[in-house]
């Protein structure tokens, strides 16, 4: 397959593995983001795909050619990194140039380049300038013109906008995806902020501690995470948790909390993705429940819907939160700690108000608590 081909790659820095065995398929072409907290192996795994770091294990393949021990210049790949690296004794339009120079195109076709870039970024009145002279904004946009006037196999971003504001963020994000060269190129673009890999990816990938835990479409992942991690890592309020235990009983299952009980379902319609994790006949598992915030609804009434649809816990609003178009309620509920939920704008409720949780019990998340793996 052409594109990117990682086969069991691991990296160790004496007793620490950084990068786990991880194997990963990118078809020419596509966009895959890289999510993750920080320390858990994304910019170590760019390293070594850029062949910045040798790995301990595996084989990197660019085009079907394995590149493991090439050095970066053979490559052909481009990197454009956190901090802007701009050769200081250059001005913007040399450092462009000298990016171009392991490339055999006419200096005509450079130029085209430049100008095509310059417009791009709206630099052309800087392209003289030297890094000195420019602001922090200029130099990261300085700094992705030349990458932009590249033509490589393969173009990796380790957290290229980390350090921008966001109004410049949503425009250079989307110059990316909408520059042509971008568009026709294998591209893996590192990210710590849940948001931005939603945006940019055509696939998405998390890793934690290391590991490679899921790979999908965005929404994919958000809608059905495989761990609690991901869970955890994706949605802006993060998902809901409370743990309970998962028990079979009078041939259904049921979830039960500080002496609540609901009926999850029954046993013909339970999706199970692990049987080992599910408990026998009578004796209860720990899992780890989870819920968005958008899936949840405050009423100030009791739901009179049919009995075993909804998970329904008494509590009240803590605190109100006002976040641009939307609007979250604080709850702190009797048995199930607190919640955010997020709150149509014309049914505001009165802070300090009682009511109830109300969440259908088919847009829950179990996972198991020892492991994290998913059980529904």
């Amino acid at each position: 397959m052409d594109g990117l081909c990682l086969e069991n790659l691991s990296k160790r820095f004496g007793d620490k593995l950084a990068v786990d065995d991880v194997s990963l398929e990118i078809p020419r072409g596509s966009w895959l983001v890289l999510a993750g907290p920080s320390g858990c192996g994304k910019t170590t795994l760019l390293r070594l795909i850029a062949g910045l770091e040798v790995p301990s294990a595996g084989q990197v393949y660019i085009n079907q050619e394995r590149v493991t021990h090439w050095p970066p210049a053979k490559r052909q790949v481009a990197m454009a990194f956190q901090q802007p690296s701009l050769i200081g004794h250059m001005t913007v339009r040399a450092n462009w140039m000298f990016a171009m120079s392991s490339e055999k195109v006419d200096r005509g076709e450079r130029q085209r380049r430049i100008e095509a870039a310059a417009e791009a970024l709206d630099l052309a009145s800087l392209l003289d300038r030297y890094p000195r002279e420019l602001s922090g904004g200029e130099c990261q946009r300085a700094a992705l013109g030349r990458l932009l006037v590249r033509r490589p196999l393969l173009q990796l971003f380790d957290e290229p906008f980390n350090q921008l504001d966001l109004p410049l963020r949503t425009r250079l994000r989307r110059l990316l995806l909408e520059h042509p060269p971008c568009q026709e190129t294998t591209t893996v673009f590192v990210t710590h902020d849940q948001s931005e890999a939603m945006t940019m990816a055509d696939r998405l990938a998390i890793m934690w501690e290391g590991r490679l835990l899921q790979v999908g479409r965005p929404e994919e992942l958000y809608c059905r995470p495989l761990y609690r991690q991901v869970a955890e890592f994706l949605g802006e309020p993060p998902m809901n948790f409370f743990q309970a235990y998962l028990r079979f009983s009078d041939g259904r299952w049921w979830l039960e909390s500080h002496g609540a009980r609901w009926l999850v379902c029954d046993p013909n319609s339970f999706s199970v993705k692990n049987p080992s994790l599910l408990p026998a006949a009578g004796q209860p598992t720990l899992v780890d429940v989870g819920v968005r915030p958008e899936h949840c609804r405050w009423c100030t009434e009791p739901p009179s819907l049919e009995s075993g649809q909804l998970l329904t816990v008494p509590g009240q609003i803590r605190r109100l939160w006002y976040q641009g178009a939307d609007r979250y309620a604080e709850i702190r509920c009797e048995s199930l700690a607190v919640f955010l939920v997020r709150i149509p704008a014309d049914e505001l409720p009165p802070s300090d108000s009682h009511g109830w949780l109300v969440v259908p019990l088919d847009r829950l998340h179990l996972f198991d608590a020892q492991s994290g793996n998913r059980v529904n």
